[in-house]
C-alpha cells in the first residue's frame, strides 16, 4: 500500500476520475496536492478559511476549491498547478459550503454560508445563473446528464437550475 503523507488535518479528500492525482483540503487553510505516478506533491496555500471543498472536472485537469467566499480553479494539467496562479473568483459574501462540476465540465455550481448560489462556464467569470435565498446552502447536486442543478438549503427548502437558469 502506497502512503501519502502530510501532517495536519484533512478535511476534505478528492482523487481525479483516472485516479493519477489527489486533492486534500487542510485545516491549514491550503490544499495539498499528490501527482500519484509520480509522487510529486504540492502545497497550495493563501486561503481565507480551511478549505472543505473540492471538485474536479471530469478530465481531471481543472481543481475546484472553496476555502472561503471566493471559488479558487486551479489548472492540474501538464505536470500540475506548480509555477501557476490559480483563477479566482470572488462569488460569495461568505465560505463556500458546496461545490460541484458538471458531470461533461461545461459548468461548475457553488453554494455558500451566506445563501447564496452560483452556476457558471468555467472557463469564464461572469456567473450564467445566481439566486440568493435567507438560509444556508447546505450541499449541491447535477443530474447525471447536466441538465439541472439541485441546490439544498438549511431551512429545509430545495432550489433547481434549469439549463444554468435559477429556477
Amino acid at each position: 500500500m502506497a502512503r501519502y503523507l502530510w501532517e495536519g488535518a484533512l478535511l476534505a479528500l478528492a482523487p481525479n476520475r483516472d485516479g493519477t492525482r489527489l486533492a486534500a483540503g487542510l485545516q491549514e487553510a491550503g490544499v495539498h496536492y499528490w501527482h500519484l505516478d509520480s509522487g510529486d506533491e504540492l502545497y497550495m496555500r493563501g486561503y481565507a478559511t480551511k478549505v472543505r471543498e473540492l471538485s474536479w472536472d471530469p478530465d481531471g485537469r481543472y481543481l475546484a476549491t472553496g476555502g472561503g467566499a471566493s471559488l479558487v480553479i486551479w489548472d492540474c494539467g501538464g505536470d500540475g498547478p506548480a509555477g501557476t496562479e490559480p483563477m479566482v473568483l470572488d462569488l460569495h459574501v461568505k465560505p463556500i459550503w458546496a461545490l460541484a462540476f458538471a458531470p461533461r465540465g461545461q459548468a461548475i455550481a457553488s453554494g455558500s454560508r451566506d445563501g447564496s448560489v452560483v452556476v457558471l462556464d468555467p472557463t469564464a467569470t461572469t456567473p450564467a445563473a445566481t439566486l440568493l435565498r435567507d438560509s444556508e446552502v447546505t450541499g449541491l447536486a447535477w443530474r447525471p446528464d447536466a441538465s439541472r442543478v439541485v441546490f439544498a438549503f438549511a431551512d429545509g427548502h430545495l432550489a433547481a437550475c434549469p439549463g444554468g437558469v435559477a429556477a
